[in-house]
């Protein structure tokens, strides 16, 4: 599984410091922009992709019946916005990741969100 890296502009590319400066053990992808510079191949396993964006919107159709996004936008209707949670690539010794998940859902719970 690769690792992602993903920066929004310069100055947290900048703040990130070394991290381009590694040479990772893994495939290590950094989504960052032509326009925020090049980073230069410093490893076969490091590789600047560029920006990360969707060739085309869904059509109205997508979301009808029985397609993929109808349960979504179902479930999007029911209700205020849902949280998302990420961990990002963060990985806690002694924390797997079915205790993580019930960290999370006690947490919406405990405030009412979904």
């Amino acid at each position: 599984v690769p690792v992602v890296y993903t920066f929004f502009s310069r100055m947290s590319l900048d703040f990130a410091g070394g991290i381009t400066e590694l040479c990772p053990e893994r495939p290590s992808l950094f989504a960052v922009s032509p326009v925020l510079g090049d980073l230069g191949k410093r490893s076969d396993l490091l590789l600047q992709t560029g920006d990360w964006s969707l060739p085309e919107f869904p059509k109205e159709g997508d979301f009808a019946g029985s397609a993929e996004l109808f349960a979504l936008r179902n479930f999007l209707a029911r209700g205020p916005a849902p949280v998302v949670i990420g961990w990002g690539s963060m990985i806690a010794e002694g924390f797997p990741p079915v205790q993580k998940l019930g960290l999370a859902l006690r947490a919406l719970r405990a405030s009412g969100l979904r």
